[in-house]
């Protein structure tokens, strides 16, 4: 999850940039352990539910292009300038330190610093006012679409205002559509829509499932 509310993270074509200069089959694998091996995903909208829209191996990882736009983007300041803090619910694990060093290691080819957090609670990232990547290790309370984006990305979502703290009054309709819409393929259609959108503003970069 990135911190939508808080510069340079509040634009969405500098999360589209770090996005492109991420490797996510590399981070997949940094955090995999020998009973659950992650596969890289495309989508914010896993595969088998109502709104899932495949994405044909999805855009691959250029760091090259992602340093030389996120130089213009952040205009004078430059890359090179920008620092993150990765955030992570305790306790620290052997996975999470792996995947640290990994996302480190992409974004310093990026020329972007890279400091890692430990919270006791979830609400103390609530006190973070610098740009940060919220770790979020996500179940569904049931296999549906709403049980994903919902939570993670309506304005009003407990589990939102924790992490991205992204806001948008379109994603907020189409959500509220779908709670009340009787018809499983009118509802998989605004899912898609939203799905659609939330690839456009990137509110939080998909990893694996």
């Amino acid at each position: 999850a990135l911190s939508c509310d808080i510069p340079p993270l509040d634009r969405p074509e500098v999360r589209k940039a770090l996005a492109l200069g991420l490797d996510k089959a590399g981070l997949a694998g940094a955090y995999d352990t020998p009973s659950n091996v992650h596969l890289p995903l495309e989508n914010f909208i896993p595969p088998l539910l109502p709104g899932f829209f495949p994405r044909a191996g999805g855009p691959a990882a250029d760091p090259a292009a992602a340093k030389l736009l996120l130089d213009r983007l952040l205009s004078g300041s430059g890359p090179e300038k920008l620092a993150l803090e990765l955030v992570f619910a305790t306790p620290r694990t052997d996975a999470t330190t792996r995947f640290a060093r990994e996302l480190e290691r992409q974004l310093a080819a990026l020329g972007i610093g890279l400091g890692v957090k430990y919270l006791r609670k979830p609400e103390d990232v609530l006190g973070i006012r610098t740009p940060y990547l919220s770790f979020l290790d996500y179940n569904m309370d049931f296999p549906d679409a709403e049980s994903i984006v919902v939570p993670l990305f309506h304005s009003k979502s407990v589990v939102n205002g924790r992490n991205s703290r992204y806001a948008n009054a379109r994603l907020d309709a189409l959500l509220e559509l779908c709670e009340v819409e009787p018809s499983w393929e009118k509802r998989a259609d605004l899912f898609r829509k939203a799905e659609q959108l939330l690839f456009q503003e990137t509110p939080a970069i998909p990893r694996s499932w």
